[in-house]
């Protein structure tokens, strides 16, 4: 959730400036959502691998390969990754089709809506994703209960 919020602000402050301060117009917004995917990459990056702070662990040693787990893994990513792909080309679209109507104002205008509703939907999205975490160890320590 916290990386989530960072990368909305980031993209909040950052996208006016590339877009109307360095004159990019919509190689700015491009160029924006790519350093504030960096920075929190970078973020994530550290507290897993340097910090080691949360509650996840990675490490050679605990990895086991189970083509069962990976087929479960596949079956369940495939709608996933189709709904995100459809996401994605819609998005292409609309931002073709504002940025031959109204520009680079249309697509700033539109994007920086988009982050201000995504910034209110990360608490919602932070307490799905935890109540998917403690459900599915739940059932994966056959604990039906908890």
């Amino acid at each position: 959730m916290n990386v989530m919020i960072i990368t909305a602000v980031l993209n909040i402050i950052i996208y006016p400036i590339f877009i109307y301060v360095f004159n990019w117009g919509i190689a700015g917004a491009a160029y924006a959502t790519l350093l504030s995917a960096f920075i929190t990459s970078a973020i994530i990056f550290y507290w897993l691998i340097i910090k080691k702070d949360t509650y996840l662990n990675i490490s050679r040693k605990d990895f086991k390969f189970d083509s069962g787990i990976l087929k479960e893994i596949i079956f369940i990513a495939i709608p996933a990754t189709v709904e995100t792909i459809i996401f994605s080309v819609v998005s292409l679209v609309i931002n073709l089709i504002l940025s031959f109507i109204s520009g680079p104002l249309g697509v700033a205008v539109y994007t920086a809506g988009w982050r201000i509703v995504n910034l209110t939907m990360i608490p919602h999205m932070g307490l799905g994703t935890a109540a998917l975490t403690v459900v599915g160890a739940a059932y994966g320590a056959r604990k039906s209960k908890n």
